[in-house]
């Protein structure tokens, strides 16, 4: 016979307004983090970048700094020499932007 555990969620309900201030709060944090973060990703990255061949292997996690390329196109400039084509490949892409500032 099988047997079922259920655990029982109490959703606490609160105002829009206690949600913003735990919505800034909880943002502060995370950005606090992210900065902490990306100091010990700098880090990180000088190390390896002074490695023999850019690669390290530190508490099994494999770090490694590789140069890469990509070339891409810009519209506003193929829209200057040659607007028919521009406006034949080129696509908009419509979305929403939520803001708190």
């Amino acid at each position: 016979m099988a047997t079922q555990n259920t655990t029982e969620i109490t959703e606490v309900k609160i105002t829009t307004e206690e949600a913003l201030d735990l919505y800034l709060n909880l943002k502060a944090q995370i950005d606090d983090l992210s900065k902490k973060a990306d100091a010990l990703k700098a880090q990180l990255r000088e190390a390896t970048s002074a490695a023999p061949d850019r690669k390290l292997i530190l508490n099994g996690h494999k770090l490694a700094l590789r140069t890469q390329s990509k070339t891409s196109i810009s519209f506003n400039e193929v829209l200057k020499v040659h607007p028919r084509l521009a406006k034949k490949f080129g696509k908009t892409t419509t979305y929403e932007v939520f803001d708190i500032r």
